[in-house]
């Protein structure tokens, strides 16, 4: 199987403590992808 990757500006830690995603709970969810945008905006290198 070929592996994918995506080249993201954080370190690990920092993907690893994003705000979780529950699909049942989050789909579709503003405020969901408000809170994640806000997170990765504060945490840019």
């Amino acid at each position: 199987m070929e592996q994918e990757r995506i080249l993201l500006g954080l370190d690990r830690d920092r993907v690893k403590d994003a705000p979780e995603y529950d699909k049942r709970e989050h789909r579709g969810d503003a405020a969901y992808r408000e809170r994640l945008g806000r997170y990765y905006e504060r945490n840019r290198l």
